[in-house]
């Protein structure tokens, strides 16, 4: 089974995820690193898929303004 690269090349493997769990102060046991970065990996190529969408003619429906309202 291939693994999907993300849309920037990058695949990670079970280190990248022991990694980022250590970053985020967590323990991922060992037998866990394999599903997640299967699981991270297809993560990445469905966005990979949606960045391919022509969104160019659709309003976005939320619109952002960094100022507070009183």
């Amino acid at each position: 089974m291939s693994s999907p690269a993300s849309p920037h090349g990058y695949t990670p493997g079970p280190e990248a995820i022991r990694e980022l769990g250590q970053f985020a102060g967590l323990d991922i046991p060992e037998e866990d690193l394999i599903p997640l970065s299967r699981a991270m990996q297809q993560h990445l190529a469905s966005i990979a898929a949606l960045e391919q969408l022509d969104l160019t003619d659709i309003e976005s429906p939320i619109i952002f303004r960094a100022t507070w309202d009183e």
